[in-house]
């Protein structure tokens, strides 16, 4: 039987939020996961009649915060946005999660780039610009027309009008380098690689997938990963082993 052979550069999820959950262990972690309905919202307090602070798709990660609760209820953290989801919307990194995380690419008029902030506020911290056709991931919305949006270990919230949906399973552009980028703190950064995503699926949510040296079976394996890892493909391989 074929097996086809994907090459990835792997980019855990459990570390892609690295710069705004530092020191984290996975036990402080946790993934949206809303069923059938694809996303679940956050509350700015403890009762669906709160505030709402958005809704966040299937796979969106979150920080697991101390202190009282009701039944039912759990204080998270996601990007910089502090409130409560129901518990019952939450998974564990382990688990089968049916995925609805967006592709995006940046679409602007007029200018070549656009802020990304720190909260769903204009007023908020700029922590980067965003340039034309540059990719993402969107995890979530928020009533005011921000999206929570981030690639590795950057995220942040950007103007829905900024973003535009791709098709499902669509890959970007390819670019052969990534756009050097000069922070607010003046220190160079390069943009998202323009190349396809995946999130590992495994049917099996216990167990997990083998990243191998070569594009064969019996290589030697890099190491284990479970469901909820996002991948960059970079070249697929069809082979008989």
């Amino acid at each position: 039987m074929k097996n086809r052979i994907v090459c990835v550069g792997i980019c855990l999820l459990l570390l892609c939020v690295q710069s705004a959950f530092a020191s984290s262990s996975d036990l402080d972690l946790a993934f949206v996961d809303g069923k059938d309905a694809g996303q679940a919202p956050l509350w700015n307090t403890m009762s669906k009649d709160a505030r709402s602070l958005g809704v966040y798709y299937n796979g969106t990660m979150v920080k697991l915060l101390s202190g009282h609760t009701e039944p039912g209820w759990q204080k998270v953290q996601i990007g910089a946005l502090i409130g409560y989801i129901r518990a019952e919307f939450l998974a564990g990194p382990g688990d089968h999660i049916d995925f609805t995380i967006k592709e995006a690419r940046i679409k602007v008029q007029g200018r070549s780039w656009v802020n990304v902030r720190a909260l769903p506020d204009l007023r908020a911290k700029i922590l980067r610009r965003a340039y034309a056709g540059d990719p993402y991931l969107i995890y979530g919305e928020v009533d005011n027309g921000f999206c929570y949006m981030g690639y590795n270990n950057f995220h942040g919230f950007i103007k829905a009008e900024y973003l535009e949906v791709l098709p499902k399973q669509t890959s970007n552009p390819a670019q052969e380098t990534a756009r050097p980028e000069i922070s607010q703190e003046g220190t160079e950064r390069n943009s998202p690689m323009q190349d396809k995503l995946a999130i590992v699926n495994n049917p099996d949510p216990k167990d997990r997938l083998h990243l191998r040296k070569k594009p064969t079976v019996s290589s030697q394996s890099l190491g284990k990963y479970y469901n909820g890892v996002v991948v960059t493909i970079l070249e697929e391989y069809n082979n008989a082993e």
